[in-house]
């Protein structure tokens, strides 16, 4: 419990220390000089800038060095969005003719992945939304699955695809993680999983080689751990992930990795309907904690804690999600206080963590916008590790 005392403290330093600024009520051209002389001294998990999410749409989001504006979503999972796909995020996607698409599954970059059903049978589908390409199906199952039954996650080069299936085997009740390769669309492993809660993130640093994933070993249903996709060999595990509970399920909602790489994040909200409090705030916002990990050692850094009038069953995850700068330093989260009906942005400083080439990426990228990055004078290669693909692993 020492990380979530350490947490409480430091936020409440860094509100007095905002306040004392007014960030909310200056312009953006103020938050960039406040924000960078601010995370020049600042300790990791300090609190930086906050703001409301008008002030955030409107060039606080800019001016601090986030692309992401949309931050709020009043879509339905799986009747509107998916887990990993936002509508308001993304651009729509046609139909696809002689199929039914029920989802987006996952996507990387250009490349998607949809739930798609033919004659009462689950299939994936994996289309090119650049070139408007639909590429072809793989994973045909016996069965029509629902979609909250189904996860999925492409790797970060795009090779593979995992896949968080029920076991069609007779007498059993387990869920299995199937990797297709997306080259031949084929199925390249399966493992069987001891709970069927079990979430997964690949591990941006390499490739599509290793993925974290929770309550991966059995009578362990609160912990984390870090596995190898080519063996499913596990590298270390925590076996206390959320001090809170003695059981990930049903808060776990999401499991991700920084952009660089070096750290884990699983996201808890409290479980249940909220879709009441959500419209009439009469009633307890949902809590979310957003704990963090080492993503070498799997070891738990830290916990913020925060309250979100939504629904973590049926809302739109986009409404309680964090999302990260572009140079991957800073983390940006919405929350709601009790005692007002405006929705707050807090932006938080993530410590820095590698080698000395992973901190000169995030110095550039705290001066060079994203579109500017295929304009600079540097090798191909250089200009693809800006853009955190994972071409130096």
């Amino acid at each position: 419990m020492q990380y979530l005392q350490y947490h409480r403290s430091s936020q409440t330093m860094g509100a007095e220390e905002s306040k004392s600024n007014s960030y909310g009520l200056v312009g953006p051209s103020i938050v960039v000089s406040n924000m960078n002389r601010q995370a020049l001294s600042a300790r990791p998990w300090s609190l930086l800038h906050m703001c409301s999410l008008d002030q955030w749409k409107s060039g606080h989001a800019e001016a601090a060095g986030f692309s992401e504006t949309t931050m709020t979503c009043n879509n339905i999972v799986f009747k509107d969005c998916s887990p990993t796909f936002c509508t308001c995020r993304q651009a729509q996607l046609s139909s696809i003719q002689n199929f039914h698409v029920k989802s987006v599954l996952c996507y990387q970059e250009n490349k998607v992945v949809l739930h798609l059903v033919r004659n009462m049978m689950t299939q994936f589908g994996l289309i090119d939304i650049q070139d408007h390409k639909f590429i072809g199906i793989f994973g045909k199952q016996s069965v029509e699955f629902i979609n909250e039954a189904l996860r999925g996650e492409m790797s970060p080069d795009g090779s593979m695809c995992l896949i968080k299936i029920p076991c069609l085997r007779q007498n059993t009740s387990n869920f299995v993680f199937q990797l297709y390769c997306l080259h031949t669309r084929n199925l390249i492993r399966e493992i069987t999983l001891p709970f069927h809660h079990s979430l997964f993130a690949f591990d941006p640093r390499f490739c599509c080689s290793r993925l974290a994933a929770t309550s991966f070993i059995k009578d362990e249903d609160n912990s984390l751990s870090l596995v190898k996709t080519d063996n499913w060999e596990i590298i270390t595990t925590n076996r206390r992930v959320d001090d809170m509970r003695p059981s990930l399920h049903p808060t776990l909602k999401d499991l991700f990795y920084s952009k660089d790489g070096y750290l884990i994040f699983a996201v808890m909200v409290t479980s249940g309907c909220h879709c009441r409090e959500k419209k009439n705030r009469r009633s307890q916002p949902v809590e979310i904690s957003l704990y963090i990990f080492n993503a070498d050692s799997a070891q738990t850094l830290h916990c913020i804690q925060y309250n979100r009038y939504t629904c973590g069953q049926h809302s739109c995850p986009v409404n309680y999600m964090p999302v990260f700068s572009n140079c991957g330093s800073k983390m940006a989260i919405v929350l709601n206080d009790m005692e007002t009906t405006v929705d707050h942005l807090q932006i938080y400083k993530l410590p820095t963590a590698g080698s000395l080439q992973n901190r000169c990426r995030i110095r550039i990228l705290q001066v060079y916008p994203p579109d500017m990055l295929s304009r600079l004078p540097l090798p191909g290669r250089m200009i693809q590790y800006l853009q955190f693909h994972p071409v130096f692993s």
